[in-house]
């Protein structure tokens, strides 16, 4: 789920925290007094700060996958395209929050 920063910005002045919350309950606060109780989750969701969702995918195929990729001849691994991969594998379990400095935040769903 893609939310602007901007956005979520003018409703809390935590915005990571806000990304956090949705993460694991799916919802926005009623009270942004619960969004202070989330620090023992923190975490395990969020995934980091990446230069697009791609980037999150290519590192996470690596990370789980290297000897496979590495073994795959450069005519195949050169063809992989990890914004679609990102799109049609991975984008359903995480939230992204696009900052205004071209980052995107990435947390998991719980």
């Amino acid at each position: 789920m893609d939310i602007d920063y901007n956005l979520v910005s003018s409703y809390t002045s935590n915005p990571a925290r806000f990304m956090l919350w949705l993460s694991v309950t799916g919802n926005r606060p009623d009270d942004l007094s619960e969004l202070a109780s989330l620090t023992d989750v923190e975490d395990e969701t969020f995934m980091g700060e990446y230069s697009n969702p791609a980037d999150y995918a290519m590192e996470t195929a690596t990370n789980s996958y290297l000897e496979e990729i590495e073994n795959l001849p450069t005519w195949i691994s050169n063809c992989i395209d990890w914004n679609t991969v990102w799109h049609r594998e991975l984008q359903h379990d995480y939230y992204t929050l696009d900052k205004s400095n071209g980052y995107t935040l990435i947390w998991a769903t719980i």
